[in-house]
């Protein structure tokens, strides 16, 4: 007969048992370990803004589980921003007019700083237009949210379809929809 190591727990017939207990009880708190309330989680959110070319003020107001778990305010207004190229250059004000004149399609970003109008912080937003037929005044976009002053922890992504009114000033009337996340 062998001889029984020191460190052996229970009797030859016991040691399957208990070896699949461990194994389980293993699995548990492998599992249980990597589900914490800290992951971030994803929430709706749908938004409109209005953009007004002649003052650049842009209006945002929101809704969604993530304006109702206060992970992003209700209500904010654009504190700066403006328009570029896909390059990177700035947008004038008369290439911006080309979106009532042209009939070419073309893309540009918007980025846009908001300070939330109950104070409680701010986010700013990179938006890429695409204008596949500038004559019929309407865009589709996506967007990126990333938290300022107290939402730093604040992310966001989706989509937007636009229209602009003719003539000048232009103002960009934009409805968002997509997801935040609080990491």
């Amino acid at each position: 007969m062998a001889k029984r190591s020191p460190y052996s727990v229970g009797t030859d017939s016991q040691r399957p048992a208990i070896a699949r207990y461990s194994i389980v009880l293993l699995t548990v708190v492998v599992v249980t370990a990597g589900c914490t309330s800290d992951e971030s989680k994803d929430m709706d959110i749908s938004f409109e803004t209005r953009y007004y070319s002649a003052t650049a003020q842009n209006d945002w107001v929101a809704t969604g589980t993530a304006v109702d778990e206060g992970v992003i305010c209700a209500s904010a207004t654009g504190t700066g921003g403006h328009f570029e190229n896909t390059d990177g250059s700035e947008l004038t004000e008369a290439e911006l007019g080309r979106l009532n004149d042209g009939t070419d399609p073309f893309t540009w970003v918007g980025i846009g700083e908001f300070r939330c109008d109950d104070g409680s912080g701010s986010f700013s937003m990179r938006t890429v237009f695409e204008a596949e037929n500038p004559a019929a005044f309407l865009l589709s976009s996506t967007w990126e949210l990333e938290g300022g002053e107290n939402y730093g922890g604040v992310s966001g992504e989706g989509e937007d379809e636009s229209f602009w009114t003719e003539g000048a000033p232009v103002v960009l009337h934009s409805t968002y929809t997509g997801i935040v996340r609080e990491d």
